[in-house]
């Protein structure tokens, strides 16, 4: 992804609260990951089911920004901070779980002869 950023800011390279404020800078991002699931399905009566799932994976993240207009330099708390704020690259695990609710509308009917079962 490339793209010019306007008004904001990032983090300085190699320092986690040295951020960068900046009018507008040229922004690139690559992030290749793969995420492996698993899971299950129980029946719940006729019609209902419940379906839940877990999974763990991996990504690789490489951001950069270039080309600043009016860069300046200011100390920052960088606890909740999204990954688009971090320069450089990065491997990043990643955790993955849900639960979901679903309903049967219809089911095929059962059509193996008496004789057969």
């Amino acid at each position: 992804m490339k793209a010019t950023a306007g008004s904001g800011y990032h983090f300085s390279p190699g320092s986690d609260t040295l951020q960068i404020n900046f009018e507008k800078a040229d922004f690139q991002k690559t992030k290749i990951g793969m995420i492996g699931k698993i899971g299950g399905r129980f029946l719940l009566g006729q019609r209902f089911t419940l379906d839940f799932f877990t999974g763990l994976g991996l990504s690789n993240t490489n951001s950069s920004y270039k080309n600043h207009l009016n860069p300046v330099p200011k100390k920052s708390d960088p606890f909740f901070e999204g990954e688009n704020y971090t320069v450089g690259k990065r491997l990043t695990a990643h955790l993955s779980f849900g639960l979901r609710l679903g309903m049967i509308l219809w089911q095929q009917k059962d059509v193996t002869p008496a004789y057969i079962k």
